[in-house]
């Protein structure tokens, strides 16, 4: 029961995080239809990019505003492969769950960004493969259930060391 409350915490965290985000990030998606693995089993391909590129774009933009102040960010995702694999059973109530184990490969997220500062000079730019080999230790409980939450928790991360970084 104390893990429940620790994911309920985490996750009313990660909302309030969310809604005080400033849009100092730019996130384009390069070729979506093409990216290696994008799939929830309860929607189509289309729906599935679509959810997909609004909530890490959220993500991105929540956290350059808690990490990069005024600095501005922008990024191109080249390829997502969603951590885990479709869960066998037929489409229903759980069919958007993925599978993060035995069978399951982490989250992969091919990337290009440049962060300005506040006068639009360019500070550093660069490419990046975000993965996390150890992404099934990541989780606070099973309760968590955000579907996107490796992926997620990796652009978080990455944009948290950016900021590191530049020594910010």
């Amino acid at each position: 029961m104390r893990h429940f409350f620790k994911a309920i915490a985490f996750c009313c965290g990660f909302a309030i995080w969310f809604t005080n985000a400033k849009a100092n990030a730019r996130v384009d998606y390069v070729n979506p239809e093409n990216f290696t693995d994008v799939s929830f089993r309860s929607m189509t391909r289309e729906a599935a990019l679509d959810r997909l590129e609004r909530e890490l774009t959220h993500t991105i933009e929540a956290a350059a505003a808690q990490f990069l102040g005024t600095y501005e960010l922008d990024v191109h995702v080249l390829d997502v492969a969603m951590a885990g694999r479709e869960a066998f059973e037929a489409p229903g109530f759980n069919s958007d769950l993925r599978i993060r184990r035995e069978m399951g490969k982490p989250s992969k997220i091919s990337l290009q960004y440049q962060i300005k500062d506040p006068r639009g000079h360019i500070v550093a730019r660069g490419a990046r493969v975000l993965t996390n080999l150890n992404y099934q230790w990541d989780y606070s409980d099973s309760y968590y259930l955000d579907t996107l939450y490796p992926e997620k928790r990796l652009l978080h991360d990455w944009v948290r060391d950016l900021s590191r970084e530049m020594g910010r």
